[in-house]
């Protein structure tokens, strides 16, 4: 299970090379839970920015924990990409994973079964 628990944790997207035309196609999926306790179910999406890291999961406000229950990142590129999943604490990264994936591929995390390829 990945957790965000401070306010300057971050989950980023970054690819090794510019795409040839198409950017990654990124969907992410988690719970925050509160102090008193409250869970709040929350999603983000988001396309890749070639090199530029990209924010798919933003760090959670004061107080709360965000779970990371999923991740896909879908190669829509006409060419294989290599995409690397970043942990960003206070802007300190921390490789997650780093994949090579061909076109049509798609780069999962569940937090049940870690990082796969499908």
């Amino acid at each position: 299970m990945i957790v965000l628990s401070e306010t300057t944790d971050k989950i980023q997207v970054v690819l090794g090379v510019a795409v040839a035309t198409n950017e990654c196609q990124c969907v992410a999926s988690w719970r925050d839970i509160t102090t008193t306790p409250r869970y709040e179910a929350g999603r983000s999406v988001a396309s890749t920015n070639s090199t530029t890291d990209v924010d798919l999961i933003a760090a959670p406000i004061a107080s709360t924990q965000r779970m990371i229950d999923y991740i896909s990142i879908y190669n829509a590129d006409t060419a294989g990409v290599t995409v690397t999943v970043k942990y960003d604490a206070n802007g300190t990264d921390y490789i997650l994973a780093k994949q090579a994936l061909a076109t049509g591929e798609t780069l999962v995390y569940t937090s049940e079964a870690g990082f796969f390829v499908l």
